[in-house]
């Protein structure tokens, strides 16, 4: 009965281990990924700034998804549990979307 209680235990343990792991290779693929879109997103918000004196409303509202999408991809770099990441992924998905 131990030698099953403790099996169970092993069983459960590496199962929680092998989910952890999982979704850390995962947030580090997606950034791996989506690096060079962050780097894109950057230098459009540096142009962007450069054309302050200009600004519009549309410039603005496209300013402030930029910035939301910058700021999704690194709190994306510290997400924890697979609900942090899902809602971060819908998020990404949608401010790409509307940016596009």
């Amino acid at each position: 009965m131990d030698r099953l209680l403790l099996s169970r235990t092993t069983i459960v343990t590496n199962m929680k281990t092998f989910q952890s792991n999982l979704l850390q290779k995962s947030i580090q693929y997606f950034i791996i990924k989506v690096n060079p879109y962050k780097i894109s997103l950057q230098k459009s918000l540096v142009k962007i700034q450069a054309l302050s004196g200009f600004a519009t409303q549309e410039l603005n509202a496209y300013q402030f998804l930029l910035r939301a999408q910058v700021a999704v991809i690194e709190k994306l770099s510290k997400v924890t549990t697979q609900g942090e990441l899902t809602d971060l992924l819908k998020t990404y998905v949608y401010l790409k979307k509307e940016i596009q």
